[in-house]
């Protein structure tokens, strides 16, 4: 079949559904992008105004006689009844030998050059950016996904979904920041604090005088800041509400926020498994305490094999009476789990949150998530992995192994986020040819500040908000202390 690569998004702020199917004719590749119009208020505006469609038809051109390029459009077309707008579609040919700026980072960290051909291509794209500025167009919808690059040519790019681009003389200060921010945050998780302050002060090289670089820069980071403190309160609120992605309802004395991919009876029958398997099927239990239960239950779900989940436990009654109140332990980590997705850091997928009351009182509450049992908690993994005193090549990978989770600490922090329950065994590790990603466990009241005050604390600040007794085990069994504050 021709039709591939079908995707659908629904913009629920203008009642717009759009849908792209990449097509195969005769060897060459097509994007069919399909905007069906939902709303009485769209429909009223399709009547004064040009279609999304015909937008990015007539910018693509525009484009390309600035000698800007763009995927060619090839055609163009409206359904409209008494002059509303129904469907508009627009056809235009797939750029061969081509990927996103976001994916093109990520092959180049996995170079043995990457610090060399990263810093290349960074300055490639930012000149290019401020050149699209020089002739007066703002993109509208900036990011590193909606920038193609050619593989074979890494300065060479490409603009996509210019449907809400505008085309000035000269383009005004405030819109170059709005747009320069926006696109430092879309890679802003590949890049660090020093490269984006450095991409910023080359934007500004030739653009403004030397006295007002400082607060160019200034203001694009708290711009950028701006921007993730809104994703973050959206990505928070939309985890509690009944949306396109997430369900909010009721179910047998529960409290139930879910995923929609996932049927609520299912759920139920893994948590009704997960309270028997302490008494039937010890096998699953992982952890068992007076606070928390925590079980790894089998399923089978669209690829899905098993699924971990964890029981918060309240069992005295002031605690019963505190949480109904307050939010409960488990409310508080769906929250910040979702938070940790939205600034792009990695932690086990949130699937669902349960809660039971009685008589308004909480009594339980449960989060199903993303099973993550091929990582090792931290201290597991150094035990298992650095104790062998006739590997040569143990101590170079300890030091890669300490510099890398040394990094991600400064990157946690630098986003502003505090994970409050920082320890080895929360944090898992999953082993990379070269490298090793870090997922955060255990965060129920981590929480993004509204201002970087760590900055500059150096020592102090690693050794009161990271090091705990867990941490410090795992530090002085690979025996590199001094290097973990240094980095």
């Amino acid at each position: 079949m021709p039709y591939t690569e079908t995707t659908r998004v629904r913009s629920y702020a203008t009642d717009i559904i759009k849908k792209v199917l990449r097509y195969l004719y005769h060897g060459e590749a097509f994007y069919i992008k399909k905007y069906t119009t939902k709303g009485f208020l769209e429909g009223v505006k399709s009547l004064f105004s040009l279609s999304k469609a015909y937008r990015e038809w007539t910018h693509s051109h525009r484009l390309q006689k600035s000698h800007l390029l763009a995927a060619e459009p090839v055609a163009v077309g409206e359904k409209r009844r008494f002059g509303i707008l129904k469907d508009c579609y627009i056809i235009s040919k797939a750029i061969p030998n081509s990927t996103t700026v976001k994916a093109f980072l990520s092959i180049i960290q996995k170079s043995s050059t990457s610090a060399l051909q990263k810093a290349t291509f960074m300055n490639n794209l930012i000149s290019y950016v401020r050149t699209v500025h020089d002739l007066g167009i703002f993109h509208g919808e900036l990011h590193a996904e909606n920038i193609l690059v050619a593989i074979d040519n890494p300065a060479s790019f490409y603009l996509l979904d210019v449907g809400r681009a505008l085309f000035k003389k000269k383009l005004p200060l405030s819109f170059r920041i709005h747009e320069l921010s926006r696109l430092l945050y879309s890679i802003i998780d590949t890049c660090t604090h020093e490269e984006i302050t450095g991409l910023i002060d080359e934007y500004s090289g030739q653009l403004l005088p030397n006295k007002d670089k400082d607060i160019f820069r200034t203001t694009v980071l708290k711009k950028i800041y701006k921007i993730k403190h809104r994703l973050w309160q959206s990505r928070t609120r939309k985890c509690l509400k009944t949306n396109n992605v997430f369900t909010g309802s009721t179910y047998g004395g529960y409290t139930v926020n879910k995923r929609n991919e996932w049927d609520i009876s299912t759920l139920v029958a893994m948590i009704d498994r997960h309270l028997i398997s302490f008494k039937e099927q010890p096998d699953m239990v992982v952890k068992s305490s007076a606070k928390t239960g925590i079980t790894r239950i089998p399923v089978s779900h669209e690829g899905v094999k098993s699924m971990c989940i964890k029981e918060y436990r309240h069992p005295s009654a002031l605690k019963n009476f505190f949480y109904s109140i307050r939010s409960s332990p488990a409310r508080r980590a769906w929250l910040a789990a979702h938070g940790l997705m939205a600034a792009n850091f990695l932690t086990p997928k949130p699937i669902a949150l349960f809660e039971e009351k009685r008589f308004a009182r909480s009594k339980k509450s449960f989060i199903i998530m993303e099973d993550i049992s091929r990582c090792l908690p931290c201290n597991k993994y150094v035990s298992e992995n650095f104790n062998d005193p006739y590997d040569k090549t143990m101590p170079g990978k300890k030091k890669r192994f300490i510099s890398r989770l040394a990094a991600s600490f400064k990157h946690l922090h630098d986003s502003g986020i505090y994970h409050s329950d920082l320890k080895a065994n929360n944090i898992m590790i999953a082993e990379l040819p070269d490298t090793w990603d870090f997922f955060l466990f255990g965060s129920g009241s981590g929480i993004l500040s509204k201002k970087n005050n760590h900055q500059g604390k150096g020592e102090k600040f690693i050794a009161t908000q990271c090091i705990d007794a867990s941490l410090y085990y795992v530090y002085r069994q690979i025996k590199i202390l001094p290097d973990l504050c240094r980095e």
